[in-house]
């Protein structure tokens, strides 16, 4: 899908000098990402994107074959592992559609170069830079996956030729998600950080006014491109807790019977916490935020009180900017159904467990 690059910019460029543009690594990095999960940012358009949808065809074309092949030797096992096949095979689909229907002003490209320019204004900048965050962000997801690949691969070692060696491989749609949710807590981090730096900023007698339009264009853009962000991100918490339970369920029929390994079961376990870290690090992010603003109207109401030296004019600013914060305080939601703050992972774990128990039951595990 091609979307709008029109962001709102608060640096001009006689003022300021050049705009910080994004750099040959976030275009390189990218460019994997779209090949490997088929997740356009914004990063490619015009005559090259055609190209890179014939190769971003073929790649989902062979996860399909691949895909089909896995649930064909999976139903010959046992019927969890088929289960686990179609339901990671659906997501990793679902997730590329729904990306790609959604209908965002806002790509992600023209949203970092707008977080540039409140670097610019700020003057001032908190935490890693985007960059820093991708790759960091990256490696230790890499880094996980991998051991639940390694962990996978002893505790099937026996039976590869039995069909196993297909899980390894089609673990690689679990590792697409992955990949779409690093770049999605990035979003949401770099936008905390630049909230935190309007904060102190203003602990710093920073503009007013200028503030307000920054605090104002931070929140109008996020939810601008959280409109390409929700659906896709539902879709992977939703599998993520069947996921979750379809590998508890496993772990507690190798634990039942007598062919008991730890790393079997460790494979299971470490693929679990892997999935629900993943998903619930953009939730933590978006709750970081909102404390943020809190603190935010905190420091406004904080120069009010302390501040004799203002001006009625500034006070009065000060006080309009106080009201919008309260008015539009970074509380997020995902489809207009999940409050985006820490009591979302609460209430999934709780979920999980109630049903696992139900399950377990009924299934006369024990």
């Amino acid at each position: 899908m091609r979307r709008s690059t029109k962001v709102i910019s608060l640096v001009k460029q006689s003022d300021k000098g050049e705009i910080k543009t994004c750099s040959r690594f976030m275009k390189i990095y990218f460019f994997v990402i779209y090949i490997l999960t088929g997740f356009n940012f914004g990063f490619y358009t015009g005559c090259g994107l055609n190209f890179l949808r014939v190769i971003q065809a073929s790649v989902l074309l062979l996860r399909s074959i691949i895909a089909s092949y896995s649930i064909y030797v999976a139903i010959h096992f046992r019927v969890l592992e088929a289960i686990w096949y179609c339901l990671t095979f659906s997501e990793s689909l679902m997730v590329v559609v729904c990306f790609m229907l959604s209908r965002s002003a806002l790509s992600c490209k023209s949203l970092f170069e707008y977080l540039y320019s409140v670097d610019q204004e700020l003057k001032k900048s908190v935490g890693p830079s985007i960059e820093v965050k991708l790759v960091l962000y990256t490696v230790v997801v890499s880094v996980l996956r991998l051991t639940v690949y390694v962990f996978c691969a002893i505790a099937y070692y026996e039976s590869l030729h039995e069909g196993f060696s297909v899980e390894l491989i089609y673990n690689t749609p679990c590792y697409c998600s992955d990949l779409y949710l690093v770049v999605h807590f990035t979003i949401f981090h770099s936008v905390y950080c630049r909230l935190k730096a309007l904060r102190i900023s203003m602990n710093e007698k920073f503009d007013v006014y200028k503030g307000t339009l920054i605090y104002k264009s931070l929140i109008d853009n996020l939810e601008e491109i959280k409109k390409s962000l929700d659906v896709p991100f539902f879709v992977i918490l939703l599998n993520a807790v069947a996921i979750a339970m379809i590998n508890i369920l496993v772990t507690l029929e190798i634990s039942y019977g007598q062919t008991m390994k730890f790393i079997r079961t460790a494979s299971r376990y470490l693929e679990t916490v892997l999935l629900f870290s993943s998903a619930f690090a953009p939730v933590l992010a978006a709750d970081m935020m909102a404390s943020e603003a809190q603190k935010i109207k905190v420091t406004l109401n904080n120069i009010l009180q302390t501040d004799d030296s203002l001006l009625e004019d500034d006070r009065r600013k000060v006080k309009q900017f106080a009201g919008y914060v309260s008015a539009r305080p970074f509380r997020l939601r995902a489809c207009r159904v999940l409050s985006l703050d820490c009591t979302l992972p609460v209430t999934v774990l709780s979920i999980c467990v109630t049903y696992l128990i139900v399950v377990v039951q009924f299934t006369h595990l024990y």
